[in-house]
């Protein structure tokens, strides 16, 4: 090889680390160059999600239906009016013949048994007050899956960010290889090229996993989003770009979860009892009680009022007759059918048992949930931490160490790459620790509701790993 030549080579080979070492740094300090789509904030979606909920629509509605059955559950039954014709003769059918035949008008009037009429709309109106609670509820439960499905989707999304800046890192790494290889002057070998291209066909099929996964969670996504099926509409959260910022902590939650190992079971216990499913379980009591005080009615009589005017026409000879009046009062005695109100009686007392064991058991799972996502939640603070203090500071040194030195032909390529392998996973790995950190405490929020999970941020992303 002449003298030319070799310099050439030489030339080529220390031009492309050259450009791998300017990428490298334009990497580190994450100035990565992507295209921006229309984007697709966290709080949107959720925004989206309660505006289209068809539950919500329903339980209103029903609230409304409650409201006017309780107003029409106070009237008393329609009062009876009744017209007839007594005692006609049957050998003439003449009016006048008999001193006993009357054209009779008669009313009566239904009272229900004892307070029936009252307690009936109170129940009613008891329901009624349960479903405003079950909304909210729902909507902490919309918030809650809505937020796992979009930060589900942004993980895919960020991870296909990271391989992708990556991949042209290992581009270049393969680049820098065969230069070297075809030199003959460095210590490539024939398997370095290969192992990195073998690197490369391996990120590529991350790629095409990850991004199933985000098409799959935007699918999901957009079930909850959409107000209508149509193609047009579902396309379009399908094929949003998500924001690239990492929503963060609002004061409030933070607040909740920051020493969240040092917390107990006595500090959520009043969140827990204000819970809307808990309260609307105590609503649910209420009408309930109501409901055994409306059975007892039963052992009161019902009454009725009965009034009737009957009118006689004059004699055949034109004498005037008198008319007649009637009023009476009925009830009924409640006496051969008691075993059926006692029955009714303990069915509406059980009723009320099992309501309170319902209530009694969905606190005991509120809680049991709550403790584990607040443990989940300081081992991912932990973890966390680790990452960001002492396992990526590491890998971003030993990456740049094993670079130097294969630059200086003083070190293996298979280094290098293994050293870039454990760079790209180390970061993906800490972005999900950050991600699964946000879902834990939106599944936290379930549990309080009056605290904020997460809001969007309008200032500068939060590095994947950096703690909240």
């Amino acid at each position: 090889m002449s003298t030319y030549s070799l310099h050439r080579s030489l030339f080529s080979i220390y031009s492309v680390r050259l450009r791998l070492l300017m990428l490298l740094s334009l990497l580190l300090a994450g100035n990565s160059l992507l295209l921006q789509a229309e984007e697709l904030t966290l709080d949107h979606s959720i925004n989206l999600a309660l505006a289209n909920d068809p539950w919500l629509a329903s339980n209103l509605a029903r609230e409304r239906a409650l409201q006017a059955q309780s107003e029409m559950a106070k009237s008393l039954p329609n009062p009876r009016l009744a017209i007839s014709a007594m005692n006609l003769p049957t050998d003439g059918f003449r009016f006048n013949q008999e001193p006993m035949t009357q054209l009779n008008l008669g009313f009566s009037q239904m009272f229900p048994r004892g307070d029936s009429l009252a307690l009936r709309s109170q129940q009613l109106q008891q329901t009624g007050a349960e479903q405003p609670l079950l909304r909210l509820e729902r909507q902490a439960d919309v918030t809650s899956t809505v937020s796992q499905l979009w930060l589900d989707a942004y993980k895919a999304q960020q991870s296909i960010r990271l391989i992708d800046a990556n991949r042209v890192l290992f581009e270049q790494l393969v680049e820098v290889a065969s230069a070297s290889y075809a030199s003959a002057m460095g210590r490539t070998r024939q398997q370095d090229i290969i192992r990195a291209q073998l690197e490369l066909t391996t990120l590529d099929e991350r790629l095409s996993r990850l991004d199933e996964q985000k098409r799959v969670a935007l699918q999901r996504l957009a079930g909850w989003l959409t107000a209508s099926s149509t193609e047009q509409t579902w396309g379009t959260i399908t094929n949003s770009q998500l924001a690239d910022e990492l929503p963060t902590l609002t004061p409030a939650m933070g607040a909740a979860v920051v020493g969240a190992e040092a917390r107990t079971t006595a500090n959520f216990y009043p969140s827990l009892l204000a819970h809307p499913a808990i309260l609307a379980l105590d609503q649910k009591i209420e009408a309930a009680l109501t409901g055994a005080d409306l059975a007892a009615q039963q052992y009161k009589p019902e009454w009725a009022v009965n009034a009737s005017y009957s009118y006689r026409d004059k004699t055949p000879q034109g004498q005037q007759r008198a008319d007649f009046a009637s009023i009476g009062l009925s009830f009924d005695l409640p006496l051969l059918q008691r075993h059926q109100a006692d029955a009714s009686v303990k069915a509406a007392t059980a009723n009320i048992e099992a309501i309170k064991a319902e209530r009694w058991l969905r606190l005991r799972q509120l809680q049991a949930a709550l403790l584990a996502e607040q443990a989940t939640i300081a081992g991912l603070n932990t973890r966390l931490a680790l990452y960001e203090n002492d396992l990526l500071p590491h890998l971003d040194q030993y990456a740049e160490a094993t670079l130097t030195a294969y630059t200086n032909d003083e070190g293996e390529f298979v280094e290098v790459v293994r050293a870039r392998i454990s760079q790209l996973n180390a970061s993906i790995d800490a972005m999900t620790l950050a991600v699964d950190q946000r879902k834990a405490v939106a599944r936290l929020a379930y549990y309080l509701p009056e605290t904020a999970a997460v809001a969007t941020t309008s200032g500068q992303a939060v590095k994947p790993g950096a703690q909240p």
